[in-house]
C-alpha cells in the first residue's frame, strides 16, 4: 500500500507543479555532489546531509534539508556536526547512522554520528571500528550496517581498502569480519542487501582488474556479491554485454534483479542484471543527465528509487545540482520532481 500512496503523492504533486511554482519558497539547498542521504520512515521525503558546493577548500558543507515529495519543497534541518562528504548514511526506523568521509581540508575521517528524524537532532557516538576513510560502501540488514573498502589519502601513503566491517546499531560496537575472496580494494562501489537471496551486492568502483588483483583499482564493471553468513565474497558473470564502467552510481535490489544506473559520463541507461539467468537487460527510456556522486534510496517496499542532485555531465548546467527524479524499479521508467535550478 506505500507504494501505491507514494504514487498517488507523485501524480498529485506533478499536477500541482504549476500553482505552486509562483507559491515556493526561495530556501532551498545549493546544488551539490557527495552527500548522504535517506528516506523518511514513510517515504514522504528524502534527507540530505552534507555534501560539498566545490572541489575548493570551502566546498565541504554540513547542512541538512529534507524534501517533501508529494508538495515539492525543500525545508532547512538542522545541521550536522561537523562539514562531511564521501560518507555513508542508512535509516532505521527514525534514527539515520553516518558514518566517515572527509571534511574542510579534505582529511579523511572515522566520525560516527546518528541524527534522529523526529527531533531534528544529531548525536555522536563513541565506538572504536574502522580507519578513517571516505568513498566506502555500506548497507543494512536486520539492525546491523556493513561497511566495504574506501580510501584514504591523509598519509604518506594513500591506502585502498578491501576490508569489510560490520556495525550493530543496538550494542553500537564495530565488529571486522574476515570475508575472503574480494578485491584487494575498492572505493566508489555501490552496495545494496538482497532480501530474497540473503546476499549483498557490491557493482562497480574502482577495483583490480581481473587478470592482475595486486594492481591499482580502475573504474570497473565488476559484480559480487558477499554472503554475510559464510563471510564469502563471489564475483559474478554474465553473458553477453552489460553496464560498462562507472562509479559512484546507483544500484538497488529488486525482485525482478539488481539495478544500476548513474556512475558514467556517456551512459544514461538503465541496466538491470537477472541473476538466475545471468544476463544485463538495458532500457533507454528518458532519463536524468548522466552523473554521479548523487543521493539516492529505496523505498521501504523496494519499489521505487528516489535520486537527489550530484555532478552531472552537461556544459549547459550548473556545476553541481539539486534536482529529484524518482525510478519505478518494475517499469524501470523515470519521473522528474524538481527540475535543476539555473
Amino acid at each position: 500500500m506505500q507504494i501505491v500512496a507514494l504514487r498517488w503523492r507523485m501524480r498529485f504533486a506533478l499536477l500541482l507543479l504549476p500553482l505552486l511554482a509562483c507559491n515556493k519558497t526561495s530556501s532551498e539547498p545549493a546544488g551539490r555532489f557527495s552527500g548522504v542521504g535517506t528516506l523518511t520512515a514513510d517515504d514522504a521525503a528524502i534527507t540530505v546531509f552534507g555534501g560539498a558546493t566545490s572541489t575548493g577548500s570551502d566546498g565541504p558543507l554540513a547542512d541538512a534539508w529534507r524534501y517533501e515529495l508529494a508538495i515539492d519543497t525543500w525545508t532547512a534541518l538542522g545541521d550536522m556536526p561537523d562539514e562531511s562528504l564521501r560518507g555513508v548514511a542508512a535509516r532505521e526506523g527514525d534514527t539515520v547512522t553516518v558514518f566517515g568521509g572527509s571534511t574542510t581540508g579534505w582529511g579523511e575521517h572515522a566520525w560516527l554520528w546518528q541524527y534522529d528524524q523526529v527531533s531534528d537532532a544529531w548525536s555522536t557516538l563513541e565506538a572504536e571500528g574502522p580507519e578513517p576513510r571516505f568513498k566506502h560502501a555500506a548497507a543494512l540488514h536486520d539492525g546491523t550496517l556493513w561497511m566495504t573498502g574506501g580510501r584514504n589519502n591523509d598519509g604518506e601513503t594513500e591506502v585502498i581498502y578491501g576490508d569489510c566491517w560490520t556495525f550493530e546499531l543496538s550494542s553500537q560496537t564495530w565488529t571486522e569480519v574476515a570475508a575472503t575472496g574480494g578485491p584487494v580494494g575498492i572505493h566508489r562501489h555501490a552496495m545494496a542487501w538482497d532480501s530474497a537471496r540473503e546476499l549483498f551486492w557490491v557493482h562497480g568502483g574502482f577495483q583490480p582488474p581481473a587478470a592482475d588483483p595486486t594492481a591499482e583499482p580502475e573504474r570497473s564493471d565488476r559484480m559480487w556479491t558477499i554472503d554475510p553468513a559464510a563471510g564469502a565474497w563471489t564475483e559474478r558473470t554474465w553473458s553477453g554485454d552489460g553496464p560498462p564502467i562507472r562509479a559512484s552510481h546507483a544500484l538497488a535490489v529488486t525482485e525482478a534483479g539488481i539495478v544500476v544506473w548513474g556512475g558514467n559520463a556517456s551512459d544514461t541507461s538503465t541496466w538491470r542484471y537477472d541473476p538466475e539467468a545471468e544476463t544485463w537487460a538495458e532500457s533507454t527510456s528518458a532519463a536524468p543527465l548522466a552523473r554521479d556522486a548523487m543521493v539516492t534510496d529505496v523505498t521501504s517496499d523496494g519499489g521505487t528509487l528516489v535520486l537527489v542532485g550530484g555532478d552531472p555531465v552537461s556544459e549547459d548546467v550548473p556545476d553541481f545540482v539539486m534536482d529529484v527524479w524518482t525510478l519505478d524499479l518494475g517499469s524501470l521508467v523515470w519521473t522528474e520532481l524538481r527540475e535543476i535550478s539555473q
